[in-house]
């Protein structure tokens, strides 16, 4: 505690503006502290035009393709298969073949002839 006592009689605390000495400091504090407003100006118009230049220069690019693992096994699969997968969107079709018979038979889960004569 003893520490905090000293600095603050070696550093004293400018509590009003009136108080600081515009003259302390090296050539690049003065700059920056005496003319904190044109400062703050200064930084505004940087943030401005930097961010108008930033945003004109973005794309969204969200390709599936690109966000998707490609070394996986099952991607490759898949990629192999695009063309014939294609319109398919987040939908699942399972096909079920019946070698004797037709789709109406009795051993057919229930509805499966409804779900494959429709989409």
């Amino acid at each position: 505690m003893a520490a905090a006592s000293t600095d603050l009689d070696t550093m004293p605390v400018v509590r009003t503006l009136a108080e600081f000495d515009r003259n302390s400091g090296n050539a690049l504090e003065r700059l920056v502290f005496n003319n904190r407003l044109a400062m703050v100006i200064v930084c505004v118009i940087a943030t401005l035009t930097l961010g108008y230049f930033a945003a004109t220069r973005l794309v969204l690019n969200a390709s599936f393709e690109k966000m998707i693992p490609q070394s996986q096994p099952y991607i490759k699969n898949y990629l192999t298969y695009q063309k014939d997968l294609r319109g398919l969107g987040n939908a699942v079709r399972v096909v079920v073949e019946t070698v004797d018979g037709d789709i109406f038979d009795p051993r057919l889960p229930r509805g499966a002839a409804a779900r494959s004569t429709t989409s």
